[in-house]
């Protein structure tokens, strides 16, 4: 996965290339977005490959959060096998 791309630009924050970890993920963009907003308690909005937030938020927050997100899927999802 890319190294989440943050700046902080006047009272917003920037993830530049929100579209590039999502495609990494395998996971639907919404998904993520509506997650990473709730787990930071803020607004915000989507434009093309990038996420714009509502607020200056720690870089190493967002970069948790992302992590968790990581962890959550994969214990939420069950343990593919092939059979014997």
């Amino acid at each position: 996965m890319p190294q989440p791309d943050i700046m902080i630009e006047g009272s917003q924050t920037i993830l530049r290339n929100f579209s590039e970890i999502v495609d990494s993920m395998d996971r639907d963009a919404n998904h993520v977005f509506q997650y990473l907003l709730n787990e930071l308690g803020t607004s915000g909005s989507r434009e093309n490959v990038r996420i714009m937030l509502k607020g200056k938020v720690p870089p190493k927050r967002i970069k948790e959060k992302i992590v968790s997100y990581l962890s959550l899927i994969h214990i939420s999802e069950p343990t593919r096998r092939t059979p014997i």
